[in-house]
């Protein structure tokens, strides 16, 4: 099975999402819990966890301080946070240490358990892989997939791997059905539109959390892939779900 912890100071959201969400269901359990970022860091290199789910606002140490420490020593599992602060400075933060979603306290926990579920699904799709799976080119994608809101240049990316860059570009056209630079703006507006309907974050920090520094490239660019403005996509997707309630 899969595993998980929480770091989190407070008892009762730690006990409520152990119960919440059937977490055998998607084949991961509850490896440990730490109510502080010291007691996080031991528990993470003593488990090596596949998931993460921690507050940001804790006693001593904050969760950021405690994922940039765990981004120093290698840790590589997905990481949510669980937060009741929604100010850019922190989201932003999160980027740099590779959250892979942040998520605002009240928890939404549909939203929460689809997560989940999209995790378990990648963690099992990469643990299904052969032997051979462990190649330079599935290493490189993995990456990708996990750092696609960061600025990550091909020839960077070909170095970092190991591979010619020519060749590297024609190896990742292959795999994706399209250009390197189509599937990492795929990627990224994919996780907009969950953003834009699932939050009330703005659009400026909507755009950086996604890997854009300039919000008017990123309207320009969501629309040319969306056919739609963000604005539009999310009064459109807000309306949708009103409509479904009814």
């Amino acid at each position: 099975m899969f595993k998980v912890v929480f770091v989190d100071d407070e008892f009762l959201i730690v006990e409520g999402l152990k119960k919440i969400i059937n977490w055998e269901e998607f084949n991961i359990s509850v490896a440990g819990t730490a109510s502080n970022a010291h007691e996080g860091i031991e528990l993470v290199q003593s488990t090596n966890p596949d998931i993460l789910i921690t507050d940001i606002k804790m006693k001593g140490a904050d969760g950021l301080e405690m994922l940039s420490k765990l981004k120093a020593i290698g840790y590589s599992g997905y990481i949510i946070i669980l937060s009741g602060y929604q100010e850019f400075e922190y989201a932003q933060k999160a980027i740099e240490n590779g959250v892979y979603r942040y998520l605002l306290k009240p928890i939404d926990i549909p939203v929460l358990t689809n997560i989940i579920s999209d995790i378990s699904a990648k963690l099992s799709t990469q643990k299904s892989k052969p032997e051979h799976y462990s190649s330079e080119l599935d290493k490189a994608v993995a990456y990708i997939e996990s750092h696609f809101n960061e600025d990550i240049a091909l020839n960077k990316l070909a170095e970092m791997f190991h591979f010619e860059i020519s060749h590297f570009s024609r190896s990742l056209k292959k795999r994706f059905g399209m250009t390197y630079t189509d599937y990492i703006i795929g990627l990224r507006i994919n996780m907009a539109k969950e953003y834009l309907i699932k939050t009330n974050y703005s659009i400026e920090t909507i755009a950086t959390i996604v890997g854009y520094k300039d919000d008017k490239y990123f309207r320009e660019t969501f629309k040319k892939y969306a056919n739609v403005s963000p604005a539009k996509y999310r009064k459109e997707g807000l309306e949708l779900n009103e409509q479904q309630r009814d």
